[in-house]
């Protein structure tokens, strides 16, 4: 949360699309759930560019395409603001920028303790050089929410089964605890999940034991550890916890789809030049997940 006795700010990212109706959903709950106020953020692609569209495509029935386009967001981030309890959105902006760049760029003005924003699809060339969803994940310096409703679920988000990702490290005790703040109010559930990743080379002349009994023994040292941390949980917050090994965002992704998890948790760690090319854990598990995903920075939503 921010310092003092002011509420924690959250900068919600708002198009013209039919997805993001879901995305307002989502962030009326979260606001619910953090009493926290809301910015609407709409950002106008294609304004920065508008030197660059020739004067006849410019303009139909006596109005430019810039001008429609920026009518448009400015409408949808209005109508999103009528959504909310009175009081709660203290401000809607609406600019000529990149949707990633426009949300990272607000919350950092406001000291934002989390970004709500919708995934879409993605295509070929997205895969590579990263969704909107995943920069946003990948750089802003809050938690981000990141919204995406399975076909299974009735809301893009609740906090009856919340999944976390757990690693193991000392940042996921902040992860943790900002999805049992979140869950404890409803009783939710906690599901605890790690994916193990194998040695580069398991033989038995180096471990005395055969490959499948080493993977084995692997998978079973990290339900233990996870079994430990479940144990230590509040009262009134019951938990799982489940160890698979192979590629940590696809075991992340796969075991919050089987438990029909309502949200998953997970956090994010600092990155470096290659990371931002070829993205972190975070990001990848935001363009392969199924349902709504929550990144966790630091403790502020705890």
């Amino acid at each position: 949360m921010n310092q003092g006795m002011s509420k924690p700010v959250m900068v919600v990212g708002i198009d013209s699309s039919p997805r993001a109706q879901k995305v307002i959903e989502a962030a009326r709950l979260m606001a619910e759930r953090m009493n926290a106020s809301v910015v609407l953020a709409g950002a106008v692609e294609g304004l920065e560019l508008r030197g660059l569209i020739p004067a006849e495509l410019a303009t139909w029935n006596g109005d430019s395409l810039t001008s429609a386009l920026d009518k448009s967001t400015r409408a949808a981030v209005a109508k999103a603001a009528e959504q909310f309890h009175p009081g709660t959105v203290i401000d809607q902006k609406v600019e000529a920028a990149a949707p990633w760049r426009m949300l990272v760029n607000e919350a950092k003005r406001r000291n934002a303790s989390l970004i709500v924003l919708g995934a879409h699809g993605y295509r070929p060339v997205e895969r590579m050089l990263g969704t909107t969803a995943a920069k946003v994940a990948n750089r802003a310096e809050c938690s981000v929410l990141v919204v995406r409703q399975a076909p299974e679920q009735k809301a893009p988000v609740g906090f009856e089964r919340i999944a976390v990702a757990h690693d193991g490290s000392e940042r996921a005790t902040g992860v943790l605890n900002a999805a049992v703040a979140l869950a404890r109010p409803s009783s939710g559930r906690i599901i605890l999940i790690r994916g193990v990743v194998p040695p580069n080379e398991v033989t038995p002349a180096i471990w005395g034991k055969g490959p499948d009994e080493i993977m084995a023994l692997l998978e079973q040292a990290a339900k233990v550890a996870l079994d430990k941390i479940r144990g230590s949980l509040p009262d009134g917050v019951p938990g799982e916890a489940c160890a698979r090994i192979g590629i940590p965002s696809e075991i992340v992704r796969d075991i919050a789809r089987d438990k029909d998890a309502t949200l998953l948790v997970i956090g994010s760690h600092g990155f470096d030049a290659l990371d931002r090319v070829l993205g972190t854990t975070a990001g990848r598990i935001v363009n392969v997940a199924d349902r709504s995903v929550l990144i966790i920075r630091g403790n502020a939503l705890a």
